[in-house]
């Protein structure tokens, strides 16, 4: 069983994670993004339907707060192996993204908390990944693509870079995004999938089943 501390401080990461920034931002101009464009309530979707700097304002909080709470929380709380309880808030703090309480198990997709959470965790994957998304992003303009591809480097980069806990939850983590972006790969296996930049609206969402 993980020492107290890591809990507690797992528990605070959850709750970082989970605080809706693009749903309150979007709040905050009259819009739920829940109910435009791809339904996700993160930064991409919230560039797409209230504009760059909003979209800008969720990324850049949402990988904030997750940086900073993979970092010192568990400085704060724990007293145990750094490695151990930074991964274990890493996780949190990525279910508190995706699988948000408040937003009754909504949430975003871990790409903007994931920037955060692995630049405190595991730092040159994180910019590896970067550099990927970066690049297939702008030749394809498609970001869900980018953040994939991205994804999928940040995960194998942290095999040879970081020690087996580190790396695991990575692999982890990223197993998830890959499921939440379900629905992307769908679109880009059928050419259905909006190019950032493109006018027009994603597919809604799929009714829950």
């Amino acid at each position: 069983m993980p020492p107290v501390g890591a809990l507690f401080a797992a528990i605070c990461g959850y709750l970082i994670g989970a605080f809706p920034t693009g749903y309150l931002i979007g709040r905050a101009k009259g819009v739920d993004l829940r109910k435009h464009g791809s339904g996700n309530i993160g930064f991409t979707n919230a560039w797409r339907t209230l504009g760059a700097a909003p979209g800008l304002a969720v990324l850049f909080i949402d990988a904030g707060k997750a940086w900073a709470g993979t970092l010192f929380l568990p400085q704060v709380f724990s007293t145990e192996g750094w490695a151990f309880a930074a991964s274990l808030v890493a996780i949190a703090v990525m279910v508190g993204n995706m699988f948000n309480v408040f937003l009754k198990g909504g949430g975003g997709k871990g790409i903007g908390t994931g920037l955060g959470v692995f630049l405190a965790l595991a730092p040159k994957s994180m910019f590896a990944c970067f550099a990927v998304f970066a690049i297939i992003s702008s030749l394809t303009r498609y970001i869900s693509l980018g953040s994939l591809a991205g994804a999928f480097v940040l995960a194998a980069s942290s095999w040879f870079w970081y020690d087996n806990i580190v790396a695991s939850v990575t692999t982890a983590v990223v197993t998830v995004v890959f499921i939440k972006h379900k629905g992307n790969i769908q679109r880009l296996m059928a050419g259905t999938e909006r190019k950032f930049g493109r006018a027009g609206s994603d597919p809604p969402p799929p009714p829950a089943s």
